[in-house]
């Protein structure tokens, strides 16, 4: 199963999430492979992967297989396809000469060697996110309880529907439970009877700790409650399949 996480807002946990949903299914037995489409490359620098070549740059330029670029984590059962800054070029090529499938194209031939696929999207609807939600079997958002976070949903889902992928759920992240804002975001996306995970991410500064220590919260806090919403999170996904 080919999993886009995507959201054109930044700061809403997807690297984080994309990270950590990985590690908890790597962690369950599953076979993972992590594709890092973002230019900051900063699910690469999570895992303490390097952002030397061949990366997912050259896999797009058909300057390297994927076979080439895949990189075992120090995670059993997880994998990486690195991201680097080039990869921003790619952006400004595609937006000239559109190529809605070209990761469609070059994940084809390693699709049935894994359990998930992940692709962490750029920050923004650009060229690189509309190819990664053609290419996956279906979206994941994750999302912040606040008011900004769900102005732009509409594009995103718009882009989702145009591209022929779905939306298996909105994840909220960063959950107060504490706060009047979380509740109602949560109570404002029910009504708008979207698909949603029943895990809400809670807010934890493990997730900055984790993040300066390049690992995913499992290995830093293993028994944190971030730790055990990524497992419930992950056997909601598994649910999917």
């Amino acid at each position: 199963m080919i999993i886009a996480l995507a959201n054109q807002k930044g700061g809403v946990g997807k690297t984080t999430t994309a990270l950590n949903l990985a590690a908890a299914l790597a962690e369950s037995g599953r076979s993972v492979l992590l594709i890092d489409a973002d230019p900051q490359a900063n699910l690469s620098a999570g895992l303490n992967i390097s952002s030397e070549a061949p990366t997912v740059y050259d896999l797009l330029t058909e300057d390297a297989r994927i076979s080439e670029t895949i990189r075992q984590t120090p995670y059993e059962g997880l994998h990486i396809v690195p991201s680097v800054l080039d990869l921003a070029a790619m952006e400004l090529s595609l937006a000239k000469a559109p190529d809605t499938e070209c990761l469609l194209r070059v994940l084809k031939p390693v699709k049935d060697d894994f359990d998930y696929i992940m692709i962490d999207c750029p920050p923004y609807l650009g060229q690189l996110t509309v190819a990664a939600l053609r290419a996956g079997d279906g979206v994941l958002v994750p999302m912040v309880p606040s008011v900004w976070a769900i102005a732009g949903l509409g594009k995103l889902l718009e882009a989702i529907e145009t591209t022929g992928s779905r939306l298996l759920g909105v994840v909220l992240t960063q959950y107060d439970r504490r706060t009047a804002v979380s509740a109602d975001m949560w109570n404002n996306l029910v009504k708008a009877e979207l698909p949603l995970f029943r895990t809400r991410i809670p807010k934890r500064v493990a997730a900055e700790y984790a993040a300066i220590a390049r690992v995913p919260v499992l290995a830093y806090e293993p028994d944190g409650a971030l730790a055990r919403a990524y497992r419930r999170l992950a056997k909601e996904v598994e649910e999917l399949a």
